[in-house]
């Protein structure tokens, strides 16, 4: 894809109608908790571009944003935090979200507009919508022991790694 004005292009696999094209780009699979955050990234980015400015967000924003999908009656903010550090990280190791000289500050980067398409944003609404009633959906964001979607964090996967995590 390629967005002279604003200057970028990145590659994507490609499609056809006629049969199965082989993928030369990996795939991977974002958390409940990844999505939410690219659906916020992404809102923020185009209110700020529609401005005309450069879009900016804080971990602390980024925490409140998230806050929202705990279960009713959670008050584990830690854990909300904990989630939310672990997505910042994925965000910034696929170029979405990039450091500013501030800490816990970063820049949302432009390419996300190509990336997460209107297109995209309806089928996942859509999913959602689906999803919401459903009784046995985790956010990731539910009390540690209710179990959740959120990959392991870096101690999680040392511990694994370990032979401690096995049961």
């Amino acid at each position: 894809a390629l967005d002279e004005d604003g200057e970028i292009a990145f590659a994507r696999n490609a499609t056809s109608e006629e049969g199965d094209i082989p993928a030369m780009m990996r795939r991977t699979p974002l958390t409940f908790v990844d999505t939410a955050l690219l659906l916020y990234l992404r809102q923020t980015l185009l209110r700020a571009a529609a401005r005309g400015e450069r879009a900016f967000i804080g971990m602390e924003e980024i925490i409140d944003h998230l806050s929202q999908y705990q279960a009713p009656g959670s008050t584990d903010r830690a854990l909300v935090a904990k989630r939310a550090r672990a997505s910042v990280k994925r965000m910034k190791e696929f170029a979405i979200l990039d450091k500013t000289g501030t800490q816990d500050r970063f820049e949302i980067m432009a390419i996300l507009t190509l990336i997460v398409t209107p297109e995209i944003v309806d089928g996942l609404e859509a999913e959602y919508r689906r999803a919401v009633g459903a009784s046995d959906v985790l956010t990731g964001l539910e009390s540690e022991g209710a179990g959740g979607d959120a990959p392991p964090d870096d101690e999680d996967e040392d511990a694994m790694q370990d032979g401690e995590g096995d049961e």
